[in-house]
This record gives structure tokens, sequence and C-alpha cells, in this order.
């Protein structure tokens, strides 16, 4: 049975007189919330539940129901939401006497980004009611609990950064950059954080176009339910070319692998390698032949072009070597036998966008390395299964702990972020041609045509289709007042458009509804500008145009990234000198130093009540130490990222990880050694060398700290203890006390300082105990 089997299954059981008067002598009251995405037959439950009865109005037996909700944010109808009835249901409970609370205070946004957010959405929802239109839901407007914006945020509150270009895809990419550039002035000029920016499309589309403007950028971005990392170019590369070593006979497989830069056939020589015949006419090109086949023929020189000969040879032996290994070796081992063998991460790293495809190959040979598996279909199966259930993996994140999301406002319902950029907001959707449809009014109506030819639909079905755009549209409006109410300071309007003859800007999709309202459609232009030309539409509104440039806006110089900031401390580094080997690293070194690192490996969680795994949330634990990041306010924000980069695609582990590591934060934070380490000088993350008789050994201090002139190290242990257990025992039996001796040793030889050191354990039957 699936979900909707069980709604038909329960309903047909609350229609059963006895059954439902049993479940309504049980029931004292019904809730129901975010009741705006219910469908009719969930409203029959409730009704039945309750005893409410739609015709009467009258409430037998007297049953309380409540709902909750916000028809301006009903936003799946592509999942059986019907705004609608959330509608008729106020009206069946106004007539019973009932009462309705308008929830219109936001404790998010601060009032003058409420009154400019007011101004630009009153005209895309309807202003009055309509009883014949009930899906065309009223505009209502907000009012702001909070009154200023939080220190360092200056206005416009609303921006709109639109992209110069000839065409949809210059002018996408031109705004994509100069969305990067303004995030860059963001960041350097009112403290914005990357990790307080979210891009919100209406589609995932073209979520590739702003990625590449990001990373060209150097700001730190992750995909959130994208494409997904297993879309990407690079990774299917790999995946076509796993897919070929383990059976060479699939010829779809191997184009993919000869055509990437790992081999680099052009499309010529594919097609030769496909349709090798001699013969002339029309015929020849009706006898596709097996391309391994021809690969391994004597005729193969004659076959291919004469300059990639060699290519094709080389594909061929390479093939070969790792179809003689697949199934006999790990997947990680294949995999990393032809990044070496083809040279494919340098091919990667000298292209556009290269550091990003660098890192999204480490992670597909993570996850081949934590599979363990050698079945290479075992391993292209796990894959399978991850695109058929929609477990969407992100992209390996360039630097855990601050990262701008990228997400659809579908996945940013209920959510709320500093910055909101509306990005691509002039894709303008696609309308749809179904040729059989269901309307409430029209029944199922097909489009029969007399002929193949015949572009006359009948009247019903293009009755049927015009209901389906009026609703559509409509929720494409309620999509938007979603996506614009989801900011707490600054709204930015990224999107393309071009110069009309009149000097006038071209706009389309929802920049045309704000655009309008907020005049930019009205807003004179004297010319094509050479260089970003800002223009102010009002005191909270402003507008800045970026012209494509072949050589894009974020040409070498534009932006300094990686420079550290005012202020910022660095590390200090406790080296020797270099020594001969023999040399030793700690096990926290070795784990650290991993390639490729650790990652999760599944695809949902394995129990009822999700649960990470311990290792996960003792690296979230250090990742917020090693920032000393405790706000619980943004601690989840933070360590989202870095659960995505160790494989975690359940959301309900995902949440489960950030709160089992958000109590042991907070139990930290209570004990009095954080107020010492709080107001002391501290060194994260501090790796040493030292030289032991003949031997060198290597490691990294958790922290490294000091209180006027007492030096001290605190090695920090997420191990979960029970009560009562032998802690000095466990101490030893784990080598901890060595390890942190070792630490001391270090700090002694390098700075000539007395140290002491202390192990602190943060998860002793839910105390932390320093040992």
């Amino acid at each position: 049975l699936d979900f909707d089997d069980l709604e038909a299954g329960a309903l047909a059981l609350l229609r059963d007189p006895h059954v439902r008067a049993a479940r309504q002598a049980e029931t004292r009251a019904v809730l129901v919330d975010e009741f705006q995405d219910t469908n009719e037959r969930q409203r029959e439950i409730v009704y039945a539940l309750t005893g409410f009865e739609q015709r009467t109005a009258q409430v037998v037996p007297p049953a309380v129901l409540f709902v909750v909700g916000d028809a301006k944010q009903s936003i799946y109808r592509f999942r059986g939401a019907d705004v609608t009835v959330f509608r008729r249901v106020q009206d069946d409970m106004a007539r019973a006497g009932g009462r309705t609370v308008a929830l219109d205070l936001t404790f998010r946004t601060h009032g003058s980004l409420v009154e400019t957010a007011n101004r630009l959405l009153a005209p895309a929802l309807d202003e009055l009611a309509r009883p014949g239109r009930l899906y065309a839901v009223p505009f209502a407007p907000l009012a702001a609990h909070r009154a200023a914006p939080r220190p360092g945020i200056a206005p416009p509150f609303v921006q709109f950064l639109l992209g110069l270009g000839e065409s949809a895809a210059l002018g996408r990419q031109a705004a994509a950059e100069g969305l990067a550039l303004h995030l860059h002035a963001l960041h350097a000029q009112e403290g914005v954080e990357w990790k307080d920016v979210a891009l919100l499309f209406r589609a995932s589309t073209t979520f590739s176009v702003y990625e590449d403007a990001l990373d060209r950028a150097g700001i730190p971005f992750v995909t959130v339910a994208g494409r997904g990392f297993y879309e990407r170019y690079e990774v299917r590369d790999l995946l076509n070319a796993l897919l070929a070593a383990s059976d060479p006979s699939d010829d779809l497989a191997l184009v993919g692998f000869l055509r990437s830069p790992a081999v680099g056939l052009s499309d010529a020589a594919l097609y030769r390698l496909r349709f090798p015949s001699s013969e002339s006419g029309p015929r020849a090109a009706q006898r596709p032949c097996a391309i391994w086949s021809v690969l391994n023929s004597a005729d193969l020189p004659a076959i291919v072009p004469p300059d990639e000969l060699a290519q094709a040879v080389r594909g061929r032996e390479l093939l070969a070597e790792l179809h003689g290994l697949a199934g006999r070796v790990p997947v990680a081992t294949l995999l990393k036998r032809l990044l070496d063998r083809t040279g494919y991460r340098a091919a990667l790293g000298s292209a556009a966008g290269g550091a990003r495809a660098l890192r999204n190959v480490d992670k597909l040979l993570a996850d081949a390395h934590t599979s363990g598996l050698v079945s290479v279909r075992a391993f292209l199966e796990y894959v399978r299964v991850l695109r058929d259930v929609g477990a969407r993996e992100s992209e390996a994140p360039t630097e855990a702990g601050s990262a701008v999301q990228l997400m659809t406002v579908h996945k940013a319902k209920g959510l709320e972020f500093p910055v909101v950029v509306i990005a691509d907001a002039a894709h303008a959707g696609h309308g749809s041609s179904d040729d059989i449809r269901l309307g409430e009014q029209t029944g199922v109506t097909l489009n029969l045509r007399a002929s193949r030819g015949d572009s006359q639909r009948p009247a019903a079905h293009r009755l049927a289709a015009l209901h389906d755009r009026e609703r559509d549209e409509a929720e494409n409006r309620r999509l938007l007042y979603v996506a614009l109410t989801r900011a707490e300071e600054k709204v930015l309007v990224s999107a393309h458009t071009k110069l009309l003859k009149g000097g006038q800007l071209s706009l389309g999709g929802w920049l045309q509804i704000l655009g309008q309202a907020a005049g930019l459609d009205e807003l004179p232009v004297p010319g094509l500008p050479a260089e970003p030309h800002a223009m102010t539409l009002g005191e909270d509104i402003g507008c800045t145009l970026y012209p494509w440039h072949a050589e894009g806006l974020l040409a070498a110089g534009t932006v300094e990234v990686g420079v550290p900031q005012e202020g910022t401390p660095i590390a200090r580094d406790l080296v020797a000198p270099l020594v001969v080997p023999p040399s030793e690293a700690d096990a926290k070194l070795r784990q650290r130093e991993a390639q490729p690192p650790r990652r999760v490996w599944r695809v949902v969680p394995t129990s009822k009540r999700p649960q990470a795994p311990a290792w996960v949330v003792g690296t979230l634990v250090h990742t917020a130490l090693r920032h000393w990041c405790f706000d619980e306010t943004e601690v989840e924000a933070f360590l989202r990222p870095s659960a995505l980069e160790m494989g975690l695609v359940d959301e309900a582990e995902i949440h489960a990880a950030i709160g089992e590591t958000k109590r042991i934060l907070r139990r930290f934070r209570a004990h009095p050694l954080w107020a010492e380490l709080d107001a002391a000088e501290r060194w994260h993350e501090v790796p040493f060398s030292i030289g032991e008789g003949e031997r060198v050994e290597h490691g990294v201090i958790d922290l490294l700290y000091r209180v006027g002139e007492t030096w001290k190290i605190a090695e920090f242990k997420t191990d979960r203890l029970e009560s009562g257990e032998d802690l000095a025992a466990h101490v030893q039996r784990e080598g901890y006390a060595a390890q942190v001796q070792r630490y001391e040793r270090a700090v002694r030889q390098q700075l000539g300082v007395a140290v002491a050191g202390a192990l602190v354990f943060l998860n002793v039957a839910g105390e932390v105990v320093v040992f």
C-alpha cells in the first residue's frame, strides 16, 4: 500500500457508520497543522473524525476542530494539495460559528523590509477574495515585530541584480557573476557571512550557472537537493568508466568513457567507431557495430582519424587493464588506477571550475572507499537506488562551517535566512501539454484530434487546460510569496534581462511581477553600460545592471580570494627541522589526513529512530570546537555543510546528528572549563613534528592555550561512556595518556615552556569529566 492507498482505506473505514461512531466517541479534538497543503480526501477524513458535517455545518457530537495554515503558502499542488479545500473549510467553520485568527505578525523580518515586501507582493496576489476563484488567494499584509535590521545591515533592503546579455544564457551568466561580486561586497562591508545567504530557485535546472559563478568567486557553497552530486559531469565520466570496465560491450557507457577527458576522442572518431563500414550509400549508416569489437580490430588505424589513433589505442589498452581488474579489486582501487593512468585530475584542475570538480572526484572516491565493495555492479546499483529514492547528495563543499546554500523554494519552506537571493528570477517555467486532464468542473478530457497534423483541440480540453494554467499561475505567485518571506534582513533578486529598443528592460517570470511593482518597467536606461551600473528605485530598493563580458566579470584580479581578514588568528605550527625518516603519525593525524576522508555509507536510516554514527557526531563536535562555535542559533546552519560532506543524505539523520552535537556542546558550555578557555589565548588544531631519537613523531593537538603565563593542553574526547565505567582503565586501554604525554613533550621541545595536559571527556553518562 502506498500513501494514497492508506488515505483511501482510512476514508472507506470511516464511511462505515459503526466505525465512524466509535472513532467520534473517542475523539475530543482534532488539530491539523499546515492545513493549506491538504486535499479533499484528507478533509473528509478530518470531518468524519470530528463529526463536522459540511452540508449542515453542525458538530455532532461536540468535538473541537482546530486548523492552522496559510493559504498564501500553499505550494504543493504537484503532490495533490488543493488550496481551495483550505478556503472551503474556512467558510464552513465561519458558518458554524467558528473563529478565525489572522496570523499576520512576523517575528522574522524587520519593519523596513516588511513594508517593502508588502508593496511588492500586493500586486502578485489578488486584492479581493473571489468566490468563483478560490485558488486565487487574496493578499494580506504582514506586520513586523522587529523594527530595525541587525547592526551593520544597510539599505537598500531589496536589491535587483540584473545581468544584461544578448541571450538568456549570457544574461544568466552575467547575473550570476554580478551576484557573486555583490555577495563579496556584503561580506566585506556589512559583515554578512556565507552561511547567512541562501539562493532560492523556482527550478533546479539553472543551479549550475550560479554554482560555477560562486566557485570562480571563491565563495563556498552547498547545493541542497539540486540535480545532485551524481549528475555532475565529472562524476558521470567516472561512473561510465566503471560501467565500461565492468562490461565493455555496453556501448553507451563506453562512449561516455571514450568522450571524457580521460581519453578525449572527438565526436567524429566516435561516429567512425560506431559506423565503421566502408560501404557508401544510405544503407551503410544503418549498420552500427559494437564499439569494443571495432576498437580491438586490426582495421582500427583505417577507421579512426589518424591524429586520434594514439588516443583510441590508449583508451583500448586502459579499458582492457581495468576490465581485468574489475571484480577482483575494490572499486576504490579501480577508480584510483583509472585516475592515476589517465591524468584525469590534472585535466579537471586545468579547466574552469576545476577545484569544484576535483572535490567531487574525491568525494566519489570516498564513497567507493568507504563502501569496501569489490563488485562494480553492486556499487553502481547503490548509485541507481540513490537516484530512484530521490536522495540527492550535495556536492563536496569547499570548507565546511560557513557556506552559501542553494535550494529550490519548495526545499526552503519553513526555513529562514538573513539574506535571501531569489535566483534566476526571470525563469518563466514551462506550460503543461498533457493530452489527458482531470478537472473539477470539466471532469476527464482528452486531446482527441481528427488527424496527426490537426492543431485544433476539443473545446472541453482547451477549457480544462485554461483552468490548469490559471491554477498553476496562482500557485506560481504563492511560490514567489514564500520565497520573498524567507528573508530576515535583505532580499536580492538576481535575473537575466536585455535592453529593449525603447530603452526599457525586458522583464519575465518573477522579475516581471516584482519589477512592475517596483517601477523597474518604467526605469529608463540611457544605454548599454560597459561596467556595472547602479540605479535607485526608492529609499529601500536598489538596482544594479551587470553587462556580460566575454572574459567574465570574475576575471583574475576582480575578487581577492583567500586573503586573511584583519585580526584573524593564524594557527601556530610546532614543526621541527626536517630529519630523515622513519616517521610516525598518531591515530588522530592519520584519520585527519586519510585520503579519501571517512564518510557515511548508507541510503536510508536503518532504524525508526534516526541516529547518526557516533564518529559523525564526534567529528561535528570537533568541528564546532575548532571554530569555537557555541551559539545555539548558529550551530545547526554552521554544521550542516560538514554533515553533508560526511555523506548524510537523510534529513532526519542530519537533524539527529546535529541535535546530539548541540547537546554535547551545551553541556560543555555549562562546565567551568569552558569559561576558562573562552577567556584564554587559544590555538586550535595545532600540528607538530618532533624528533625522538632516530624517529619523527607527528600529531595534532586539539587545543593549546595560555592563561597568563601558564600553558595548557586540552584534548577533547567524545567517547560515550556509561555511569560507573572505569575511566582510568579506559584512558590506559585507548592509549590516551601516552597521547597527551606526547603532546606535552612536543610543546616543551618546540616552545621551551612547561605545559600541563588534560583529557576532556564530553560524554560520560551525560556529564563532562576532566581527567
